[in-house]
């Protein structure tokens, strides 16, 4: 097929039910981005080529770990790009429903607090507060899975998304159970 260049940026996310879509559905789109892109930034690579034979990033085990081990595999290599930053100023809040975002200015570092609510016991409440560091990220949060609800993975399927999503590869719940 034609080999089309998505910009990983913001600006070009075109879904985000259950898992993060950017480009354009009709001209070109890849699916799946968030471990490798989670990976991608707390190891600091923000000057990357990455070419995918499919319309989805290959899940691996469900988790950013396989992205990690391979990128230490190969080490980083310092470019003469001069790095951009965006330096926020005053906070900034999306909501959306019972969710929402929130940038606030910082003098260094990324701190991350985030938390999640699930009406579902088996995940409840949880809460996680790190200062992001690739370090941090190794040891707290690389292995992190994919979970999802198995009437939503089903959703996601007949729509054509997730499907490289498995029993192996992501964490299933059916109501208050773990099928796997």
């Amino acid at each position: 097929g034609d080999a089309s260049r998505i910009p990983a940026l913001w600006s070009h996310v075109c879904m985000t039910e259950l898992c993060t879509v950017i480009g354009d559905m009709k001209l070109g789109y890849v699916s799946t981005i968030e471990h490798l892109m989670s990976a991608l930034l707390a190891l600091g690579v923000d000057n990357l080529l990455v070419e995918i034979d499919g319309p989805e990033v290959p899940i691996m085990d469900g988790s950013a770990r396989d992205f990690v081990d391979l990128i230490d595999s190969i080490g980083l290599v310092e470019s003469d790009a001069r790095r951009r930053y965006i330096k926020i100023l005053k906070p900034v809040r999306i909501e959306h429903g019972r969710g929402f975002s929130e940038l606030r200015p910082s003098l260094q570092g990324f701190h991350l607090d985030v938390e999640i609510d699930f009406s579902a016991a088996i995940i409840g409440r949880q809460r996680k507060v790190v200062e992001l560091s690739p370090d941090v990220f190794r040891e707290e949060i690389q292995g992190a899975r994919t979970f999802g609800f198995l009437r939503d993975v089903e959703h996601l399927w007949k729509a054509g998304f997730a499907l490289g999503s498995s029993l192996e590869n992501s964490v299933a719940l059916d109501g208050d159970k773990i099928l796997n």
